[in-house]
């Protein structure tokens, strides 16, 4: 399956099948392989549900294994490597590529056409050599054993309805309101510079919280920096949430995670410093 056909429901079974193959004793970890458009996606959504002290590494590739020099099968080899290591046990979910070895949360999709495409604003966890992986640093954010969400106590193949909406000059309020029409619990404004709102779409994103009770997160296009709350807009006031550092596409995964155990403002920005 290419990954951007991925929905919530192959999300939900992919972390089921996860979850009971590192509740048996002979495996030692987990190694996916997955196509590199949503594997930051699917990473970080494993990292928060599945309880384990296990490795769990997405790995991909950059060049079909036909191309003159494949990165495929160097990366998988690392992905193994580190699945296998005592040493990667309770660091979270990894992404493995190009001898990167990248804490799920961490790590997005910064150039498509490169081997080195997967980068890290903070930095990558360590980096593999020759088959040995070598740590610089850990991830601090909640995960794994201690995450909060647990696929096992998520039932049926749908989360929440979370959307994202991309902010730019010139907008208009009408993808907002579809997505509402459509049912969404929750709207990821993607917006400019510090998760910036358009005073002419204030109204608008004010009346679907206040009047339909759809959370408002702001996020932000830029690929580094973070949100900072109440700076840009007055989101105490509003009863918005600052998306902190997570990009549109993981705050997204977080929100809808989230909205399946609190539909309160205050919680939600919680589970963001905290995730």
């Amino acid at each position: 399956m290419a990954s951007e056909n991925i929905t919530d429901k192959e999300l939900l079974s992919l972390a089921r099948q996860v979850n009971d193959l590192v509740k048996k004793p002979s495996v030692n970890g987990v190694v996916i392989t997955h196509g590199s458009d949503t594997l930051e996606e699917t990473a970080f959504f494993l990292n928060l549900v599945i309880h384990t002290e296990k490795p769990i590494v997405l790995v991909g590739s950059m060049r079909p294994s036909t191309a003159l020099s494949a990165d495929g099968p160097l990366n998988l080899y690392s992905a193994v490597a580190i699945a296998a290591s005592g040493e990667a046990k309770n660091k979270g979910v990894f992404i493995v590529m190009n001898d990167s070895i990248f804490a799920a949360r961490d790590a997005t999709k910064g150039i498509n056409i490169h081997t080195n495409a997967f980068i890290s604003q903070w930095g990558a966890l360590g980096t593999i050599v020759e088959g040995k992986p070598y740590w610089f640093r850990n991830s601090i954010k909640r995960h794994t054993n201690n995450s909060e969400f647990n696929i096992e106590n998520i039932k049926g193949d749908q989360l929440p309805l979370v959307q994202i909406a991309y902010g730019s000059g010139s907008m208009t309020p009408e993808a907002y309101l579809a997505y509402a029409k459509a049912g969404t619990k929750a709207i990821i404004h993607a917006g400019t510079g510090n998760g910036s709102v358009a005073k002419y779409l204030v109204p608008t994103l004010k009346q679907l919280h206040d009047e339909q009770g759809i959370q408002i997160v702001r996020s932000s296009r830029v690929g580094q920096g973070f949100v900072l709350r109440n700076a840009e807009q007055p989101d105490d006031q509003y009863g918005w949430v600052a998306g902190h550092d997570l990009n549109p596409q993981k705050a997204r995964i977080l929100t809808a995670l989230a909205l399946t155990k609190t539909n309160d403002a205050k919680e939600i920005q919680r589970i963001f410093w905290q995730y």
